[in-house]
Protein backbone atom coordinates (compact mmCIF):
# COMPACT_ATOMS: atom_id res chain seq x y z
CA UNK A 1 0.00 0.00 0.00
CA UNK A 2 1.38 3.09 -0.62
CA UNK A 3 0.76 6.33 1.56
CA UNK A 4 0.92 9.67 0.23
CA UNK A 5 3.55 11.50 2.11
CA UNK A 6 5.47 8.34 2.90
CA UNK A 7 8.90 9.02 1.50
CA UNK A 8 10.97 6.14 2.62
CA UNK A 9 10.51 2.68 4.59
CA UNK A 10 14.27 1.41 6.05
CA UNK A 11 14.32 -2.31 7.17
CA UNK A 12 16.44 -2.59 10.34
CA UNK A 13 16.76 -3.21 13.82
CA UNK A 14 16.43 -1.77 17.30
CA UNK A 15 14.33 -2.84 20.22
CA UNK A 16 17.60 -3.05 22.93
CA UNK A 17 18.34 -0.16 25.32
CA UNK A 18 21.04 2.00 25.30
CA UNK A 19 21.65 0.38 29.25
CA UNK A 20 22.47 -3.02 27.82
CA UNK A 21 23.67 -2.25 24.43
CA UNK A 22 25.91 0.73 24.24
CA UNK A 23 29.38 0.13 26.41
CA UNK A 24 30.64 -3.12 27.68
CA UNK A 25 33.04 -3.67 30.62
CA UNK A 26 36.13 -4.40 28.96
CA UNK A 27 38.48 -6.94 29.91
CA UNK A 28 41.07 -4.81 31.77
CA UNK A 29 37.45 -3.67 34.60
CA UNK A 30 38.18 -0.25 33.47
CA UNK A 31 37.63 -0.21 29.86
CA UNK A 32 34.54 0.50 28.12
CA UNK A 33 33.94 -0.69 24.28
CA UNK A 34 30.74 0.10 22.24
CA UNK A 35 29.62 -3.00 21.31
CA UNK A 36 29.21 -3.51 17.36
CA UNK A 37 25.91 -3.03 15.60
CA UNK A 38 23.19 -5.87 15.42
CA UNK A 39 22.99 -7.38 12.02
CA UNK A 40 20.08 -10.13 10.60
CA UNK A 41 22.73 -12.57 12.28
CA UNK A 42 23.36 -11.10 15.55
CA UNK A 43 19.19 -10.67 15.82
CA UNK A 44 18.36 -13.94 14.69
CA UNK A 45 20.85 -15.39 17.68
CA UNK A 46 18.55 -13.59 19.99
CA UNK A 47 20.46 -10.36 20.87
CA UNK A 48 17.43 -9.08 22.22
CA UNK A 49 16.48 -6.46 18.85
CA UNK A 50 13.58 -6.47 17.55
CA UNK A 51 13.24 -6.57 13.50
CA UNK A 52 11.90 -3.31 12.60
CA UNK A 53 10.76 -0.22 9.72
CA UNK A 54 11.16 2.91 9.73
CA UNK A 55 9.34 5.51 8.30
CA UNK A 56 10.40 8.36 7.17
CA UNK A 57 7.07 11.16 5.79
CA UNK A 58 6.78 14.91 5.96
CA UNK A 59 4.28 15.71 8.28
CA UNK A 60 2.50 18.39 6.22
CA UNK A 61 0.99 15.56 3.75
CA UNK A 62 -0.03 12.74 6.34
CA UNK A 63 0.57 12.91 9.86
CA UNK A 64 1.76 10.25 12.20
CA UNK A 65 -1.62 10.08 13.54
CA UNK A 66 -2.70 8.81 10.35
CA UNK A 67 0.37 6.20 9.65
CA UNK A 68 -0.55 4.75 13.22
CA UNK A 69 -3.64 4.41 12.94
CA UNK A 70 -2.98 2.52 9.37
CA UNK A 71 -0.59 0.39 11.36
CA UNK A 72 -2.74 -0.98 14.14
CA UNK A 73 -6.01 -0.69 11.87
CA UNK A 74 -4.49 -3.12 9.52
CA UNK A 75 -5.67 -6.81 10.23
CA UNK A 76 -2.34 -8.23 9.83
CA UNK A 77 -1.28 -6.72 12.92
CA UNK A 78 -2.77 -8.97 15.85
CA UNK A 79 -3.56 -8.62 18.89
CA UNK A 80 -1.05 -9.12 21.50
CA UNK A 81 -1.62 -11.52 24.63
CA UNK A 82 1.90 -11.52 27.21
CA UNK A 83 4.99 -11.69 25.96
CA UNK A 84 6.34 -11.86 22.67
CA UNK A 85 9.67 -13.06 20.99
CA UNK A 86 11.30 -9.99 20.14
CA UNK A 87 12.74 -10.45 17.37
CA UNK A 88 9.33 -10.36 15.68
CA UNK A 89 7.78 -8.62 18.35
CA UNK A 90 4.74 -6.10 17.15
CA UNK A 91 5.39 -3.12 18.93
CA UNK A 92 5.96 0.98 17.90
CA UNK A 93 8.78 3.12 18.74
CA UNK A 94 7.47 6.58 19.37
CA UNK A 95 10.05 9.61 19.24
CA UNK A 96 8.38 11.76 22.13
CA UNK A 97 5.36 11.74 24.33
CA UNK A 98 2.91 13.30 21.84
CA UNK A 99 4.01 9.91 19.52
CA UNK A 100 3.74 7.84 22.02
CA UNK A 101 0.21 9.10 23.06
CA UNK A 102 -0.90 8.75 19.75
CA UNK A 103 0.19 5.28 19.36
CA UNK A 104 -1.28 4.16 22.46
CA UNK A 105 -4.83 5.77 21.55
CA UNK A 106 -4.30 4.21 17.92
CA UNK A 107 -3.66 0.66 19.21
CA UNK A 108 -6.60 0.74 22.02
CA UNK A 109 -9.25 2.74 19.43
CA UNK A 110 -8.13 -0.67 17.29
CA UNK A 111 -8.24 -3.38 20.03
CA UNK A 112 -4.74 -3.78 20.24
CA UNK A 113 -3.63 -2.38 23.36
CA UNK A 114 -1.56 -5.01 23.70
CA UNK A 115 1.64 -4.25 21.88
CA UNK A 116 3.59 -2.10 23.47
CA UNK A 117 4.71 1.41 22.85
CA UNK A 118 8.45 2.21 23.51
CA UNK A 119 10.54 5.32 23.47
CA UNK A 120 13.00 4.89 20.72
CA UNK A 121 14.73 7.45 22.43
CA UNK A 122 16.15 4.65 24.61
CA UNK A 123 17.45 2.73 21.88
CA UNK A 124 19.46 2.64 18.57
CA UNK A 125 18.75 2.12 15.38
CA UNK A 126 20.69 -0.21 13.01
CA UNK A 127 20.03 0.09 9.08
CA UNK A 128 19.48 -3.70 7.53
CA UNK A 129 21.94 -4.98 5.33
CA UNK A 130 20.80 -4.55 1.45
CA UNK A 131 19.28 -7.35 1.06
CA UNK A 132 16.89 -6.90 3.49
CA UNK A 133 15.65 -3.67 2.11
CA UNK A 134 12.81 -3.03 -0.63
CA UNK A 135 10.96 -6.40 0.76
CA UNK A 136 7.48 -5.15 -1.33
CA UNK A 137 9.43 -4.21 -4.08
CA UNK A 138 11.35 -7.82 -4.64
CA UNK A 139 8.21 -9.60 -3.63
CA UNK A 140 5.45 -10.28 -6.24
CA UNK A 141 2.19 -9.21 -4.55
CA UNK A 142 1.12 -12.75 -5.36
CA UNK A 143 3.80 -14.34 -3.43
CA UNK A 144 3.27 -11.89 -0.65
CA UNK A 145 -0.17 -12.80 -0.06
CA UNK A 146 0.65 -16.50 -0.21
CA UNK A 147 3.83 -16.98 1.66
CA UNK A 148 3.55 -14.26 4.24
Amino acid sequence: MEVPGVLDATVGYTGREFKDLDLVKGKEGDEYHQQPAATYKSVCGGDGHTEAVRITFDPTIVSYDEIVRLFFDNPRVPVIYGEQDLQYQVACWALDERQQHLAREAAEGAGKGGVPIYDARCTMWHEGEENHQNFFGSVSKEKMWREY
